[in-house]
């Protein structure tokens, strides 16, 4: 298990290269509520075509429960979108092209350390199709 930064999962894969290496949900939240912040610094911005882009928190926030239950693919094509429609605000302002950045390195994250996200009923991380809960003791406050 490691914090999904490249260096660290380059060392696991050298020392253990048979081994499943796992993403530390700890770390992806982290990030995720780094994105957050930085959407609450559009709010204050005058411009209206800013403005608009502030109801990106919410969708940040939907990629919580893909990544918990493994759906990586649907996450990213979310991030992908939301990319898109950061490229046409980025230069607006400086706050949306920080959040441009952050959503930016946070889909690369996220890509990088696809094959180490899990979900909560498998140990595998290769479900697809709804989640299932299978006496997973993590906590699921989003």
């Amino acid at each position: 298990m490691s914090d999904g930064g490249e260096d660290a999962r380059r060392v696991q894969t050298h020392m253990h290269p048979g081994r499943e290496h796992w993403t530390d949900w700890f770390h992806t939240t982290m990030r995720i509520t780094a994105l957050q912040q930085k959407t609450k610094s559009l709010h204050g911005e005058a411009n209206p075509v800013v403005k608009e882009a502030a109801g990106l928190s919410t969708r940040i926030d939907s990629l919580k429960p893909l990544l918990w239950h493994g759906k990586v693919v649907e996450a990213l094509d979310r991030m992908g979108d939301m990319l898109l429609h950061m490229e046409l605000i980025r230069a607006s302002s400086s706050a949306a092209e920080k959040l441009a950045a952050g959503l930016a390195e946070f889909e690369i994250y996220t890509r990088n350390n696809r094959e180490s996200f899990r979900t909560s009923g498998s140990a595998t991380g290769k479900e697809s199709g709804s989640a299932r809960h299978s006496g997973s003791r993590r906590s699921t406050n989003w």
